[in-house]
């Protein structure tokens, strides 16, 4: 069989199981609603709650076929994008001979198979939107196309896209792909993931709309201290990272001073703990060299972060029970800067790991490594390069 012949079979084959998937998930959750409120709230209520259900069934579902589309992760990966522009990907995705297949059988499957989510999915819609309406059959499936026609658009095009920057960004960590049977088990897991999560969350909405008060009070109990922990210990990570950057920029000046070395105005030295900025914080001439330096934070020290080579890195974020990855957040940001003078990225506060990706491989990286143009230390691996003199050396001094 060709390739174009065999590209278009997988395409249609994974927009019939990326359909069926949503309308199980949609039947299932819509029936969960009926079943337990059908005696107990006002139908339109239903139908809406069933109606805001699928609105976030819809992308979560398709955003899972695209994102295990090993296939089209390969091809994409083939291409070595040095950067990800959303709306650029975007239209490349509108354009994709993968969208238009599988976005046009999956509107032909909603036009000509109505009869498994129509009773408890697709009525929703009209329930939702017209519920005074009488509609007939013809009437209600065409309103059913109308709504769902720019919901399908929107979702492929839009999750497609977020599928291509999540594979973007998890190519520049150079880690292993998953293999295709892996790959199975996880997709399948997260669509039964979003089946349970989806169908418990807008269960419970008629029940807080029946008690109001009753609601409030369990929500007034319960968030107030969660929120409290969730701050204190995003304040504790930053306030950590602030008292790191401080107890450097002291050792610095304590430095030079002792050594004879000047050091310029440091720029945004702290602001650079929250947010990003171009160019560089200061420069620093010591034994007859001059350097300009950029500082880049770890906030959270079991988070490693990892280099490429074309000025950017990015930030791994583990969720892990007892060892085991459960849910990995992976953050890209960019320290390129201009400097005529030799250019230093100092991790202050640093992670525990650091990592270098080239040549597809994912090498450990020590303080003094070479990046391209860039050299990056350890706070305490630049205090002691820049007095020794030894900025140009590889290796750990600590």
């Amino acid at each position: 069989m060709p390739n174009k012949a065999m590209r278009c079979f997988f395409s249609v084959l994974r927009a019939v199981l990326c359909y069926f998937s949503f309308a199980f998930i949609n039947a299932f959750i819509a029936w969960c609603i009926r079943y337990m409120y059908f005696d107990k709230t006002d139908e339109r209520i239903i139908h809406i709650i069933a109606f805001c259900a699928m609105l976030f069934t819809l992308p979560s579902v398709v955003q899972t076929f695209a994102f295990y589309d090993t296939k089209s992760r390969e091809k994409f990966l083939s291409e070595e994008r040095k950067n990800f522009a959303f709306w650029k990907e975007t239209l490349l995705v509108a354009h994709s001979p993968e969208f238009i297949c599988e976005t046009l059988v999956f509107l032909l499957l909603i036009a000509l198979l109505p009869a498994l989510p129509l009773d408890l999915g697709y009525s929703s819609v009209t329930g939702a939107l017209f519920p005074s309406q009488n509609f007939s059959a013809a009437q209600e499936k065409l309103c059913v196309l109308a709504v769902m026609l720019p919901l399908v658009l929107a979702s492929q095009v839009f999750m497609r896209t977020l599928a291509r920057k999540d594979w973007f960004l998890l190519a520049l960590t150079r880690e292993k792909p998953q293999s295709a049977l892996k790959s199975s088990v996880f997709m399948l897991v997260r669509l039964a993931a979003i089946m349970v999560i989806y169908a418990v969350g807008f269960m419970t909405i008629p029940l807080y709309l029946g008690n109001a008060p009753a609601a409030l009070m369990i929500l007034g109990a319960v968030l107030p201290p969660i929120f409290a922990i969730m701050l204190a210990l995003w304040a504790f990570s930053y306030v950590s990272a602030f008292r790191a950057r401080k107890k450097f920029i002291r050792g610095l000046q304590k430095l030079c001073r002792k050594k004879g070395f000047a050091l310029s105005e440091t720029e945004k030295p702290y602001s650079f703990i929250f947010r990003m900025h171009k160019g560089f914080n200061f420069t620093v001439t010591a034994h007859g060299k001059t350097y300009a330096c950029k500082f880049l934070s770890g906030i959270h020290k079991n988070s490693p972060v990892m280099f490429d080579l074309f000025g950017a890195g990015v930030w791994l974020h583990y969720f892990k029970i007892r060892g085991k990855e459960i849910f990995k957040y992976v953050h890209r940001f960019e320290y390129a800067f201009e400097s005529e003078n030799t250019k230093i990225l100092i991790m202050s506060p640093a992670p525990k790991e650091m990592f270098v990706g080239e040549n597809n491989v994912r090498r450990r990286a020590d303080t003094g490594e070479r990046l391209g143009e860039y050299k990056v230390f350890n706070e305490k691996g630049f205090l002691r390069s820049l007095e020794l003199d030894v900025m140009e050396a590889r290796g750990r001094f600590e």
